[in-house]
């Protein structure tokens, strides 16, 4: 809607919109946190997600040469395949694998895009060290692991603290992401808030991105859906100066 007169400008698809800025964030934690010469990346869940976060990953780890991929459903995983051999000739090996270990092992990037309440459940040890860890979606960590021996890498830490404001203590059953572990953990004394870092202030440079070879990165995504309607309004405005789309008439009732 026109943001001064609130009289309608376009009517769009929110899903494909929402995919692509979903997609996106991945990639832009790994361009600071994933080492540069990543090869593997196991893809866990294969459904749009999974592929707009592969798009913007492959972007970034321009290295990467093999895929696993694993989904509850093998026809999921089939579709995921058949997509990144026909698009990304530079991915010399894809693995339809059945687990989420045989997917999370020896990988460099590790994504998870499962759907609803679905956490997937990944042990330290299956992580290699200077793994990557992107999280669009749930998963289910040892906490003595995350807290101890990770780094812990956010989008946005003050849309958690708005959360915190909103809903109430436990936090993760309700949002079921990696960020309300943290705010849970801050509510019982487990972490302080110095152990978690804005993906904005390693980009801005005011505190360093991948430090060594071995670190573990745990990158958390709540999902900043003001991206939408930038992407939205940017996608309306270019399309129109290219003559796509198709002209509606209303009148105000």
């Amino acid at each position: 809607n026109n943001a001064d007169t609130g009289a309608p400008e376009a009517l769009m698809s929110a899903n494909l919109i929402s995919a692509v800025r979903t997609g996106a964030i991945p990639g832009v934690g790994a361009k600071y946190l994933a080492r540069p010469e990543s090869r593997v990346c196991a893809l866990i869940g294969a459904g749009v997600i999974s592929r707009t976060c592969f798009m913007s990953l492959i972007d970034v780890c321009t290295k990467l040469d093999t895929v696993k991929i694993y989904d509850i459903y093998p026809a999921a995983s089939e579709k995921l395949a058949a997509y990144i051999r026909q698009n990304y000739p530079q991915i010399h090996a894809i693995e339809l694998v059945d687990s989420v270990e045989e997917a999370v092992r020896e990988a460099d990037v590790v994504n998870v895009a499962t759907s609803g309440k679905v956490y997937p459940r990944i042990e330290e040890e299956w992580l290699k060290p200077g793994v990557y860890v992107s999280l669009p979606a749930g998963i289910d960590l040892d906490p003595d692991f995350v807290l101890n021996r990770a780094r812990r890498v956010v989008d946005n830490w003050k849309m958690y603290e708005a959360w915190s404001d909103e809903l109430k203590y436990p936090y993760h059953p309700i949002m079921g992401l990696i960020g309300t572990y943290y705010l849970d953990w801050l509510a019982e004394g487990r972490m302080t808030e110095d152990m978690i870092e804005n993906l904005g202030d390693i980009a801005a440079g005011k505190i360093a991105g991948r430090k060594n070879d071995e670190e573990k990165n745990i990158f958390g995504m709540g999902g900043m859906t003001g991206y939408e309607v930038g992407g939205g309004h940017n996608g309306y405005t270019t399309g129109h100066e290219m003559g796509l789309g198709t002209t509606l008439h209303w009148v105000a009732q």
